[in-house]
């Protein structure tokens, strides 16, 4: 007996193709786009957390109210660049007569999340001398922005940013100057600012 051939042309059966799986990408939630950026972002360094889905952040202009908050995070900082504790129980109290004085020409605002403050900046405003057939100019610096290391890297900074350069804008400032540390520097760059060569500095000894 011959050996039976297998079928040829369209009669012939078909291997078992299975079905191409489906490459439509569903949409991240938030959440896991949070965790995405955070894990990007942090580039394995400690000391840095997500901050939970539940914390509202909140950028409003401080008060006199706010003094203590302000006091708090101005130590955190001066810490931080002393790279461990201090003293000073008189601080607190200067802290508060500084921003008493300082309270009429400069404004300051105050990032918190679920009402815990994480960072600051303030926008001191400079009147220019009048000059005859010439409206009114002033400009305005910006200073102390700091946020919590902990909290650095979610967009903070930036919500700090947008509140004092709008503040700015509507005062019809000029221009803003700052002196940013070199850590700082990109970050300020990605904003639109650039060197400031119309400046000279002299450092008084």
């Amino acid at each position: 007996m011959l050996a039976s051939r297998p079928l040829a042309g369209p009669d012939a059966p078909q291997p078992a193709v299975e079905p191409a799986p489906d490459r439509r990408i569903r949409p991240l939630t938030i959440a896991l786009r949070r965790v995405i950026e955070w894990l990007t972002t942090i580039n394995g360094r400690e000391n840095h957390r997500m901050p939970s889905t539940s914390e509202a952040l909140i950028v409003r202009q401080a008060t006199d109210n706010d003094t203590g908050r302000l006091a708090v995070l101005r130590r955190a900082w001066s810490e931080e660049q002393a790279d461990g504790p201090l003293g000073d129980l008189d601080f607190e109290g200067r802290f508060a007569q500084w921003y008493e004085e300082e309270a009429p020409r400069r404004v300051t605002y105050l990032a918190e999340l679920d009402g815990t403050p994480v960072g600051m900046v303030n926008l001191a405003e400079f009147r220019r001398m009048p000059r005859p057939g010439l409206p009114a100019s002033h400009w305005c610096y910006l200073g102390n922005a700091f946020v919590l290391a902990a909290q650095r890297n979610h967009g903070i900074g930036t919500a700090l940013l947008d509140a004092a350069i709008g503040h700015a804008r509507d005062l019809g400032a000029a221009r803003i100057v700052l002196s940013p540390s070199d850590r700082s520097m990109p970050f300020y760059q990605r904003a639109g600012f650039g060197p400031a060569t119309m400046l000279m500095a002299k450092i008084l000894d």
